[in-house]
């Protein structure tokens, strides 16, 4: 019996990693040649910069906080778990083993420079993630039944807490909690930022956005400094809090408020750029991760700023023919 565990949860986890692969080379060749590019650029000058050998106890503390937060989310998020579990019993042990191996890197990494408490802490929050994460997904949606704070309109991010508050929660306290240890708090703002972009990944009906009542630039107008608004409104005293524990950060903190703020206007424009009222999913998903992920690499700071003007007219272009009707 236990031979036929691991043979059928090995086959089904080479499969969905597969899958994973096929998924990735989609889009990058969805990208196209330059923003592939671009992206491989990234990735190469985040890995010199993380896999370093002279890491610390606080750092492989972070990138095991950072890797468990990424996984969580993605846990949190993932649709096929009610197919997994239709085709296997197994299923809980094949994500735990996708989440594995998806996590590898950062475990050897850890594990080659000694960091075995960080390891251990990695490879504990990743089952507890695995076994406990779906009843917490079913179990908030329940007890969120409204959020008195956002208003009517606001419909993104009313449906985008009720799915991941309290992901997004706990990542706040953390980012509140820590400020006083250098650069940890930033990271986390930074990643909730990235985190909230998937609050524009669903397109309204066309009958939602013909509510609005006004030209195209009062609509984005107003859908942006919405969710500025939003956003800043619970981030900026974290940063404020940082900025009394390190004002000597001044300049990163500033370059880091500018970069966000790029992030969140792309997020919006690069929804209605694409905007199909019969579609469900807006994608362009790693596009949205070279923007944010540009803050790392000084270096592309003018992508963002290029691709904002680019996405502003095509949703202008875009959304003339709906409001124009």
């Amino acid at each position: 019996m236990f031979m036929n565990f691991l043979q059928e949860t090995g086959q089904i986890t080479l499969n969905l990693l597969k899958i994973r692969l096929l998924q990735a080379f989609r889009i990058l060749k969805q990208l196209g040649l330059l923003y592939s590019i671009i992206l491989l650029i990234i990735c190469f000058v985040a890995c010199v910069n993380i896999f370093r050998p002279d890491l610390t106890d606080n750092a492989s503390y972070l990138y095991a906080g950072l890797c468990l937060f990424t996984l969580s989310s993605v846990h949190l998020s993932r649709k096929d778990d009610f197919i997994l579990n239709m085709i296997s019993k197994y299923a809980l042990y094949m994500m735990l083993s996708e989440y594995i191996l998806l996590s590898s890197p950062i475990s050897i990494y850890l594990l080659l420079n000694g960091k075995y408490i960080a390891t251990l802490i990695l490879l504990a929050g990743i089952i507890i993630i695995t076994l406990i994460g779906k009843k917490l997904n079913t179990e908030r949606k329940a007890h969120v039944q409204q959020l008195p704070f956002l208003k009517y309109y606001e419909f993104e991010w009313i449906s985008g807490l009720r799915q991941s508050y309290l992901v997004l929660l706990f990542i706040f306290i953390m980012a509140a909690t820590l400020v006083f240890v250098p650069f940890i708090s930033l990271l986390f703002v930074w990643y909730i930022s990235l985190s909230l972009a998937s609050f524009y990944q669903e397109y309204e009906s066309l009958e939602v956005l013909l509510l609005h009542e006004g030209t195209i630039n009062q609509f984005l107008t107003k859908k942006i400094l919405t969710h500025l608004k939003n956003y800043w409104v619970f981030n900026l005293p974290v940063l404020g809090l940082y900025y009394f524990f390190h004002p000597e950060h001044w300049l990163i903190l500033l370059l880091l408020i500018a970069f966000i703020t790029l992030g969140l206007i792309f997020t919006i424009l690069n929804k209605y750029a694409s905007y199909e009222p019969a579609s469900n999913s807006v994608g362009n998903g790693l596009l949205i991760t070279i923007v944010f992920g540009s803050v790392l690499v000084p270096f592309f700071a003018p992508v963002p700023v290029f691709l904002i003007v680019r996405k502003y007219f095509t949703a202008k272009t875009n959304l003339n023919d709906y409001f124009n009707r």
